[in-house]
């Protein structure tokens, strides 16, 4: 049934800055092509753009398999299945890969979409040096996304999303006082806002929710689906973040997106889009890339100032 499979990354962010290769991948292969993932790869798949490929939860017996994941367990998988596993040298990929490729990219030092995109150009697939990513809205998505603003309080309302989380650890959070502020500083110039996030989130959004303006401020933390999160993406003026997977995806819609780094390198995974102000203003230890700041007053964030932040997302709009 397929001609070939790819079993992209794993981590919201790291799906979208992959969105190049895999389009070049799609391209290059003759057939129906298999995007090997679980939930958050099938809610994804209509926003990627990728014709031809379909959501399966496990590698189909096919001729060729992609592996931009860094996963032995997904490579020994494939080599079960696939008579070519094409990859990284990385993670034991020079041992269980029928081809293994050394990067050219260094991805503690470089960024991101270039790596997957070398990787497939080595493995001889025409593509570019660097291609800037792109999520398409499924038809009906803006809408769908109104209708959850105006069930959460907000309709009519310009709304500004903003996601205050970040999976990885709270060393890349923008301190909740400091993101409040910035997000009061936008409702005093006409606008909402919706807090997006997972459930784990929730408290962090709530304590940010609760020091803004009533009935101008939406919990929506852990009370959507990826899909719905889009949705609402779509439907809003433009997201407040720090560096994150909901970073990449408005970025990759083309929406105002104002993200704060610091102990991340914009230079490894900065997003990629036409409206895109990343405030970097790093001390002395950063970027430090660990979960958990270890330094008094997490100096990275607390350089960037909330006034800085309101403003450069009014720039943008």
């Amino acid at each position: 049934m397929y001609e070939a499979a790819i079993v992209p990354p794993r981590w919201l962010g790291d799906l979208v800055m992959a969105i190049p290769a895999m389009r070049a991948i799609l391209r290059a292969e003759s057939g129906p092509v298999a995007l090997v993932g679980g939930r958050m790869l099938a809610e994804m798949l209509p926003w990627l753009g990728l014709e031809g490929a379909e959501a399966v939860s496990e590698i189909p017996k096919v001729r060729r398999c992609w592996l931009l994941r860094h996963s032995p367990r997904m490579m020994l998988a494939a080599r079960r299945r696939c008579k070519e596993t094409i990859g990284s040298t990385y993670r034991l990929g020079w041992l269980l890969l029928t081809r293994a490729i050394r990067p050219r990219v260094d991805m503690r030092r470089e960024h991101h979409r270039r790596y997957y995109l070398d990787l497939v150009r080595q493995a001889g697939i025409a593509a570019p040096e660097d291609e800037a990513p792109v999520l398409a809205p499924p038809p009906g998505a803006e809408e769908a996304g109104r209708a959850i603003l105006a069930r959460a309080g907000l309709k009519g309302m310009r709304v500004i999303a903003a996601a205050p989380g970040a999976q990885y650890g709270p060393a890349k959070q923008y301190p909740a006082p400091s993101f409040a502020h910035a997000l009061g500083l936008l409702v005093e110039k006409g606008f909402a806002v919706a807090l997006l996030g997972t459930a784990g989130e929730g408290k962090l959004a709530e304590a940010i929710a609760a020091r803004l303006a009533k009935g101008k401020a939406a919990n929506l933390a852990g009370k959507t689906t990826l899909h719905e999160a889009l949705c609402v993406l779509a439907a809003a003026e433009g997201l407040v973040c720090n560096d994150s997977g909901l970073m990449h995806a408005a970025a990759a819609l083309g929406k105002p997106t104002v993200a704060v780094f610091g102990a991340t390198d914009p230079a490894r995974t900065a997003p990629a889009g036409p409206k895109v102000q990343v405030l970097f203003r790093p001390a002395a230890c950063s970027p430090c890339l660990k979960r958990r700041c270890m330094t008094l007053g997490q100096p990275c964030m607390s350089n960037v100032l909330p006034e800085e932040v309101a403003a450069a997302m009014e720039a943008l709009l």
